[in-house]
């Protein structure tokens, strides 16, 4: 009995990992299409995300207008839902890649830095990141928002100012364990030495791991931007982005719910299918499970 009791057990967890396998390109394929789409909304999106009809408020998805059709219903101004959520998902995807890939580039660079030359470098980097870690995030988005002003480029500043520190912290820790290796010390004992050693030996050993922390920080970002629009910190009003069409949309929950349930949906399929990928990137990249 309990050896058929471990058999079923194995065999529902390889069909789990085998579902769960085949999840991983189906995020893949998910988030490349709705990426296309967000950033060529303005080659085929039916509307003007900023144009405004007061005779067709608050309509109903699948409304006709007068010159075009409300898929997803207007709000409360009259504009197109639809292609206010197309044109916003740009931004998301904008903001989170750019400022992941920001973030990875300096923290894992610092990180670098610390755990190659250790003494004075190692102490003074791993203090700034304890210090940067030690400030709320909102705290330093309303600093920085009301000294230079919203925009895109300052959303990408402030959350790469908040999000470099997991990069360094992992890049500075997975560094060290390579520098204990004894193909890293034969690569020493070679006569090998300078900047050369670490990219040719540390690096491809911790861009895996840096990669996967990077998916999961493109999610984080896209609900950190959401987050910052929704509290009037992001881009302009102008500017459609998820996070203000749930703040505009949370007073017409009840006569429009269109408005904001759609960016939020839009939010946790994106968020999900981003964390999905990191999943499946991480045991793809982990040798001790890719072949459970």
């Amino acid at each position: 009995m309990l050896l058929g009791s471990k058999l079923a057990s194995k065999i529902s967890t390889g069909d789990r990992k085998k579902r769960f396998l085949q999840a991983g390109p189906i995020s893949i394929a998910f988030l490349s299409v709705a990426a296309l789409i967000s950033f060529t909304a303005s080659l085929w999106v039916p509307q003007d995300p900023g144009y405004q009809d007061l005779f067709f408020r608050l309509v109903p998805p699948g409304t006709d207008g007068e010159s075009a059709s409300y898929l997803l219903g207007s709000d409360q101004l009259g504009r197109d839902v639809f292609s206010r959520l197309i044109h916003g998902g740009k931004i998301s995807f904008a903001v989170g890649l750019a400022t992941a890939t920001f973030a990875m580039l300096i923290g894992g660079f610092l990180g670098l830095i610390a755990a190659y030359f250790r003494g004075w470098q190692e102490a003074v980097i791993l203090r700034i990141v304890d210090i940067q870690t030690a400030f709320p995030f909102l705290i330093v988005a309303i600093a920085i928002v009301s000294i230079v002003g919203s925009g895109v480029i300052t959303i990408i500043v402030t959350l790469v100012v908040w999000l470099w520190t997991p990069f360094a912290r992992l890049a500075h820790a997975k560094s060290l364990s390579v520098k204990e290796s004894e193909f890293y010390r034969a690569a020493i004992s070679s006569g090998r030495s300078g900047f050369g050693l670490v990219f040719q030996h540390i690096v491809p050993n911790i861009v895996g791991s840096m990669m996967v922390v990077w998916t999961f920080v493109v999610a984080q970002t896209i609900i950190a931007e959401s987050s910052m629009s929704y509290l009037g910190l992001g881009v302009p009003l102008s500017t459609p982005t998820w996070g203000s069409m749930l703040s505009e949309g949370r007073n017409y929950l009840e006569t429009a719910w269109w408005i904001a349930t759609f960016p939020a949906i839009a939010i946790l399929f994106t968020v999900l299918s981003v964390n999905v990928f990191g999943d499946w990137l991480s045991d793809r990249l982990d040798p001790q499970t890719k072949d459970i």
